[in-house]
């Protein structure tokens, strides 16, 4: 009660008087205009008091709304903030120390193994600009959701074809690369092979009928689009010339088995959220004749409030943003 009796005290705007501007159309300004002139306690407040307490209204009675470009920076902070499971807590400034160590920049054809929803697909198209030719391995019988690669490269400012750089290859596909087998002159499949399965009776109803044809050609037509898998495995036998890693799971059986696929001088940068699996990856790669320049990077930031008098880290920010292991594979006998 006396903390009511209080907050009534330090501000006369009741909460009715309050509803009532705000619905007779009153813009932010002015709501928070009035709350400034109604509290007893803001003349007496130091001046960077009262500009926090203005701050702090206007984040909630004037709100204010930006357009910007769903760039891959962008989408890595929203997913931070809002669903940091679903990229292992990538930040954007991780994103970049991959993208720099792995030397992907258009003209370039790097091999990435993306497990934080896209985020790393999408950045990558990005570099590349529609000019290079990404390989994005993955495991299971399709790829995986890469929803954030969609949202960065389908808008109308998006470089023309960034998406098309990137070529989803199985993990399965690299123990016969070096193999020539029947079929490697047709349309890469995602399966080690077809697996017939009956279809369902058409749906009775014309428009049903007519959605149900729709999708299957579009499927059909997006395989057809995909490049032969001769052609993936030229690709791989002439290495690629970086990779990127984002994993949750254990990194060093995947660096193993990616390494003989990697051109000499070839970037290699792989990122995960747990500090042991990296140490282990570190010291694997340090015992590997195939590689030089082996580090490790904890990504870090720190930001800071700055005010005249008042500069300081922000007391309740978040701390270590994961881990980043990067090597350069060398040429070997």
């Amino acid at each position: 009660m006396a903390a009511a009796r209080g907050i009534r005290f330090r501000r006369l705007l009741s909460p009715d008087a309050l509803a009532s501007l705000v619905s007779s159309g009153a813009d932010g300004a002015a709501v928070v205009a009035s709350l400034v002139t109604h509290s007893t306690t803001f003349a007496a407040k130091t001046a960077h008091s009262q500009a926090k307490y203005i701050a702090r209204k206007a984040a909630k009675h004037d709100l204010h709304l930006r357009v910007r470009p769903p760039s891959a920076a962008a989408l890595a902070a929203v997913y931070l903030a809002k669903a940091p499971t679903k990229t292992l807590g990538l930040r954007a400034d991780g994103l970049g120390l991959l993208l720099a160590h792995a030397d992907v920049r258009a003209g370039t054809a790097p091999l990435l193994l993306d497990e934080v929803t896209g985020l790393l697909v999408a950045a990558a198209a990005e570099r590349l600009g529609g000019l290079g030719a990404a390989l994005h391995l993955f495991s299971g019988g399709c790829p995986p959701g890469v929803e954030i690669a969609h949202m960065a490269t389908g808008w109308a400012g998006a470089p023309a074809g960034a998406l098309a750089a990137i070529t989803h290859v199985p993990l399965w596909l690299l123990a016969r690369v070096g193999a020539d087998e029947e079929g490697d002159h047709l349309p890469l499949s995602y399966v080690h092979h077809e697996v017939y399965v009956p279809e369902p009776p058409p749906p009775a109803e014309p428009a049903a009928a007519a959605a149900l044809a729709t999708r299957k050609r579009v499927r059909a037509d997006r395989r057809a689009a995909r490049p032969s898998r001769a052609a993936v495995k030229a690709r791989l036998r002439a290495g690629g010339t970086g990779l990127a890693v984002a994993t949750r799971r254990e990194p060093v059986g995947l660096v193993r088995a990616l390494l003989p696929h990697l051109a000499p001088s070839a970037g290699i940068a792989v990122y995960g959220p747990y500090v042991q699996p990296m140490a282990r990856l570190a010291a694997a790669l340090r015992s590997c004749g195939a590689v030089t320049a082996v580090a490790m990077v904890e990504t870090a930031v720190a930001r800071h409030q700055v005010a005249p008098g008042r500069t300081h880290p922000e007391m309740s920010d978040g701390g270590v943003g994961g881990y980043v292991v990067t090597a350069i594979k060398v040429a070997t006998d």
